[in-house]
């Protein structure tokens, strides 16, 4: 299995995901906490700007979310509902 075929069994990424930062955890005896983490650019792989990478037996792919854009996105959402209730009650 590849990086990408794992993303599209996964169903693709989450709206908030953090494709530049992605890791594949692969286990190592040898390597600190017994195994390695080798950066992955989902991005730029998504682009078709980086090969794909080939996955071996219990690798993870992990990619984390953006904090930061989830906040966002939940002020924006704050702000919508706070605005229409104002709209409501000034009609009023």
């Amino acid at each position: 299995m590849t990086v990408l075929k794992a993303i599209a069994l996964a169903g693709y990424l989450g709206p908030f995901a953090k494709g530049k930062k992605a890791l594949l955890l692969r286990p190592n005896p040898s390597a600190p906490g017994g195994r390695e983490e080798i950066p992955v650019n989902l991005t730029a792989m998504l682009k078709g700007h980086a090969p794909d990478k080939a996955m071996q037996h219990n690798d993870i792919l992990f990619v984390p979310d953006s904090t930061a854009m989830k906040a966002l996105h939940r002020s924006a959402e704050i702000a919508a509902t706070t605005s229409s209730y104002a709209a409501i009650y000034a009609i009023q």
